[in-house]
């Protein structure tokens, strides 16, 4: 006898177009995995197959033997799952677009701009179905994704710069206004790479750097790992992690994120989770077994159907401030500012981000565009040096472990360290 059974189901139809110089492509994936999922005295049993070739009951003896290897194994800390009302029912996000309809996105695009090196529009139409012994849930949702990058002559190279975009919805939802942000953002970063000079070797160091939407919410998406409730090395609630009245949240519900749900791969449902206020954390991201931990604590943010359940954001909110980008830039008497994220990672408390793009910023105005090779940021201590919060937040979205997550954030000037 196990303490929770459930039996999960996860289809997946990719549709790809892609526009490459003289090239138009469209390329179409699809596939379906079935999963039986125990859970007992803190361990899990998990199988899974993709198609038909192994029986619902063939799949369910090898999840009870893989239980049964783990419950041998035995744990230092048993665990149980948190009691919860599960989500019952159907949701329906978004439409599946025709060929014509990602076709026709592609020549508005490359209609605005020649200049375009690659054009990459997927659409992913997920079909997501957990049937416990209270009852399934079932979530269809549609993800359309752009990235595209432009390619700018200039006197020293060719410069590239990228822009990205993805939401939750369907592909009328993708106007002219949302094509000339990304043409426009493309282009100036690439004509920023083409023009940019390597900054002086005596330069680099201390420096006091203004984030744009995406390099923040590269910051406090690292943040985010320090409020899973499974990290090894989370903080915990209680912890004042700065000076500034900052104000973090997780919206699972929030609108047209491409990591909109309204339950949590534990068939739990999701709620507007209050991580972070006036600085000091409050609450951590938990699945039913972190739950089961502390008291009062909510479960509602595990991702992964066929694998352990692990706590992650689904939306990050960072509070805003109440400066205007023009007066983040002109109160700054020297100052680097960075956009776009090539790469951004946290190890041992501090903060690695390489960004696309860098400019230099002298008494309020931007000047010339730089190469460098980084920037760097202790974690707690960049928080508490932030001396300025934009007003206006944008969505960025990335891919961790395979799950879509996304950050609200804005402009934000801090105190770090430049390479």
């Amino acid at each position: 006898m196990v303490s929770h059974e459930d039996r999960v189901l996860y289809t997946e139809k990719v549709i790809e177009a892609s526009w490459r110089g003289g090239s138009l492509e469209i390329n179409m994936a699809s596939s379906m995995v079935r999963g039986i999922r125990f859970f007992d005295k803190g361990c899990w049993g998990i199988a899974s197959s993709q198609g038909i070739h192994i029986s619902n009951e063939e799949l369910r003896n090898l999840a009870l033997k893989n239980l049964r290897t783990c419950l041998s194994a035995g744990r230092q800390q048993v665990t149980e799952l948190a009691e919860v009302k599960v989500y019952r029912g159907k949701v329906v996000l978004g439409k599946e677009p025709t060929i014509d309809e990602l076709r026709e996105l592609i020549e508005s695009f490359i209609s605005k701009a020649a200049n375009i090196s690659e054009l990459v529009v997927t659409n992913y139409s997920t079909y997501r179905r957990i049937e416990g012994c209270e009852g399934a849930c079932e979530e269809y949702k549609n993800v359309i994704e752009v990235m595209m990058s432009i390619s700018i002559p200039g006197p020293y190279r060719i410069g590239v710069g990228t822009a990205s975009l993805a939401y939750a919805g369907t592909i009328k939802d993708f106007n002219d206004r949302k094509i000339s942000e990304l043409l426009n953002l493309a282009e100036e970063r690439a004509s920023a790479n083409a023009r940019a000079k390597a900054l002086d070797p005596f330069s680099r160091g201390k420096w006091t750097i203004i984030l744009d939407h995406e390099c923040s919410g590269a910051l406090f998406h690292e943040l985010s790992h320090l409020l899973e409730a499974d990290a090894l090395k989370h903080l915990r609630p209680g912890t004042r992690i700065t000076t500034l009245d900052l104000n973090i949240h997780d919206d699972p519900l929030h609108p047209w994120s491409p990591s909109l749900r309204f339950f949590d791969d534990e068939q739990v449902p999701t709620f507007k989770r209050v991580l972070v206020e006036d600085g000091t954390i409050i609450d951590l991201l938990h699945t039913r077994s972190t739950a089961s931990l502390y008291e009062d604590a909510k479960p509602g943010s595990s991702r992964g159907l066929f694998h352990m359940p692990k706590a992650m954001h689904s939306t990050l909110i960072i509070g805003p401030g109440d400066w205007r980008t023009k007066e983040i830039i002109e109160e700054s008497k020297k100052a680097i500012l960075v956009s776009g994220v090539i790469r951004a990672e946290l190890y041992e408390g501090l903060i690695s981000i390489v960004p696309e793009v860098a400019w230099i910023i002298e008494n309020g105005e931007i000047k010339s565009p730089v190469f460098i090779r980084g920037i760097k940021l202790p974690l707690v201590h960049a928080l508490s040096k932030i001396s300025a919060m934009g007003r206006d937040l944008r969505l960025r979205y990335s891919f961790e472990k395979g799950h879509i997550i996304a950050e609200a954030s804005p402009y934000i000037r801090l105190e770090g360290y430049v390479e």
